[in-house]
Formats: structure tokens, C-alpha cells, sequence
């Protein structure tokens, strides 16, 4: 079989156009990126992550009770977590 083929004249002719669509194959290829499309990834995220946090935001600043302190004056929750954190931190009125 290897005979014949080789007994059997080359044909020279290229298609019509040949090269055109080996070029629009190559053009049509993907490149991978991964950094890209990591920030492709990142970037479609970004605004849920957005509207979460402003949604968090809005219903933290909404439902923070007033809670009495020692001097029976309103103060902010935030603020009287601060102090008992930092209270922690402080024995017998010096840092630790």
C-alpha cells in the first residue's frame, strides 16, 4: 500500500482561499488568561458585595439600641462595647 502511495504523483494545488481560513482559525483561538479572568470574576462580584454591605450598613444604623450605662445616661451600643473591650485591656485602672 506504501508503494502505491508513493507511485502516485504529489498534488500541488492549495485550495482556494486556503491560507484566509487558517488565519481566521488562528484568529478565532482563545488565549487562556487566568489573571483576566480572575479579575473579570472579581469585577462581576463587586456589586453584590456592594449592595450586601450598604444593605448592612442601613439595617445596623436602624436597629442599634439605646443601652443604659453606669451614669444611667443613653449611650450608643457601639460605644458601650468599646468600653468593655477596652475595659480588658485595663487591671486595677492600668494597661496591661
Amino acid at each position: 500500500m506504501l508503494r502505491l502511495a508513493a507511485l502516485e504523483p504529489a498534488n500541488e494545488q492549495v485550495p482556494y482561499a486556503f491560507e484566509k481560513g487558517i488565519m481566521a482559525q488562528i484568529r478565532g483561538l482563545r488565549i487562556e488568561d487566568p489573571l483576566s479572568e480572575w479579575a473579570s470574576a472579581f469585577w462581576k462580584a463587586c456589586i453584590p458585595c456592594v449592595g450586601l454591605a450598604a444593605v448592612t450598613f442601613v439595617l445596623v444604623l436602624s436597629s442599634s439600641p439605646e443601652v443604659p450605662n453606669a451614669g444611667h445616661e443613653q449611650v450608643q451600643a457601639p460605644l458601650v462595647l468599646e468600653d468593655l473591650i477596652l475595659a480588658a485591656l485595663y487591671d486595677e485602672g492600668g494597661p496591661l
